[in-house]
């Protein structure tokens, strides 16, 4: 571009003035002895030059802009230094301080987001020199437990591509678990077997928790641990509905430090280490991600599930927590059903927030492999993630919420705790008023 742009400019405008200089009575041999006069030999030079130097400079904001890198100095733009803002189709995005042990550049952000505003972002300068890094935790290497996760999701990802078809119909190998709202396939079995097979050939000791193998009787230790949610959005699956993933994390003392989340239908991965960023790789994208940002409702776009629980007290909270989004201006309001897609939605910008709620004594609610991954994809992404008490988040417990910013947490928690009062005060009010109503009618 840069070539193409110096070569190109000096060859007209030198073609222009040798052929005024033709018209003068000049003696034409080469550019620079073209004219009679030294006046007119200067003329010459000193388009030459400012041609040239024209050329460089739209060579390299375009090669800046277009490509989405620097060709000038280490650490400067000539976006930056012209301050030329050339959106074409995605935003320029200048970088923030982030404790990360890889320096950071400026990057050309391109991976599809909502609007047209600027934001700040903390991006690595790369995967590869992330992963160059000290990267072992004990005699684990966290570079190998990354290609090993997202070699198991693509391995997995070819039976769910098979499994699912033209996409169209609904499955017809499908069982319940807990109930009607709860399923199970055989790919979903197939997938979680490869998973375990492929981890256990390269880490016999390291602890697996599946979703399809453990059910409700697993424990978190401090142990090398793999959790694995071999279709999550099993409904989705079902019904042909392209919202559901595979799902891979990995814990070392209670921490997540590896996660991997793939969508096979639409082949997006993400991927994220601790302390080295959250990453996508698509058909349309491959590059770093972060969360929108939004910091109030009525700029957000939420999803929340209410899982398999149809109890009169789930429906009222439902029912006043749309009320009040809505009462809020909420932009949109989703039910999406596949909690690790929905968090990497957040993680990437798509989605402003997600929120969950269950609990063990009625065995309901999100699990250890539906979120863990997703934990980390978020915080690396800039978001938060925290029980909807407020309370930091538990690996083992079966709330979720998580969002683009602190400040929108707070105030979509504000939401939550008030419908979640207002469904407990009518079933407390209508328990009484059944009671008092048989009371009466023992009286009688």
């Amino acid at each position: 571009f840069f070539f193409v742009h110096v070569v190109g400019l000096s060859y007209i405008v030198n073609m222009v003035l040798i052929e005024r200089c033709d018209d003068e009575g000049c003696i034409l041999t080469t550019p620079l002895k073209a004219c009679e006069t030294e006046h007119q030999t200067w003329h010459i030079v000193f388009i030459t030059a400012m041609s040239c130097i024209g050329g460089c400079l739209v060579g390299l904001w375009g090669s800046s802009t277009i490509l989405g890198t620097s060709f000038w100095f280490p650490q400067l733009s000539l976006t930056r230094t012209l301050g030329i803002s050339a959106q074409y189709n995605y935003p320029t995005m200048q970088l923030s301080n982030h404790p990360t042990v890889v320096p950071h550049t400026e990057v050309q952000a391109a991976w599809p987001r909502r609007g047209p505003h600027d934001r700040t972002m903390s991006l690595r300068a790369n995967e590869e020199e992330m992963m160059s890094q000290p990267q072992r935790i004990g005699d684990v290497d966290l570079s190998e437990v990354l290609e090993l996760s997202k070699h198991a999701v693509l391995e997995a990802g070819k039976i769910v591509s098979r499994a699912w078809g033209p996409g169209t119909g609904r499955s017809t190998v499908e069982a319940t678990k807990s109930g009607t709202a709860d399923l199970v396939t055989v790919t979903d079995q197939q997938c979680e077997e490869i998973i375990s097979r492929l981890i256990k050939e390269r880490f016999p000791s390291h602890v697996i928790i599946g979703e399809e193998t453990v059910g409700d009787t697993y424990s978190l230790t401090n142990e090398p641990t793999w959790t694995i949610d071999p279709v999550d959005g099993t409904t989705n699956f079902v019904h042909r509905w392209p919202w559901t993933a595979i799902l891979i994390s990995f814990i070392v003392d209670k921490e997540v430090l590896v996660a991997v989340t793939y969508d096979a239908i639409s082949d997006e991965l993400y991927w994220a280490t601790k302390g080295g960023g959250s990453f996508l790789k698509s058909p349309r994208y491959e590059g770093p991600i972060q969360t929108s940002g939004t910091q109030s409702i009525d700029k957000s776009v939420v999803i929340m599930e209410v899982g398999y629980r149809r109890d009169p007290l789930t429906v009222s909270q439902t029912s006043h927590c749309l009320a009040g989004l809505m009462q809020k201006n909420v932009r949109s309001v989703r039910m999406a059903g596949s909690c690790g897609l929905n968090i990497a939605a957040v993680a990437s910008g798509k989605i402003d927030a997600y929120f969950e709620e269950g609990s063990w004594e009625l065995n309901s609610g999100t699990k250890i492999w539906d979120f863990a991954g997703g934990k980390l994809l978020v915080e690396e992404a800039g978001g938060v993630i925290m029980d909807p008490s407020g309370a930091p988040f538990d690996l083992m417990g079966r709330n979720v919420f998580v969002a683009a910013s602190a400040a929108l947490a707070d105030e979509l928690r504000e939401v939550l705790q008030e419908a979640k009062a207002k469904a407990e005060a009518e079933a407390k009010a209508k328990a009484e008023a059944e009671a008092k109503a048989k009371a009466e009618a023992e009286t009688k």
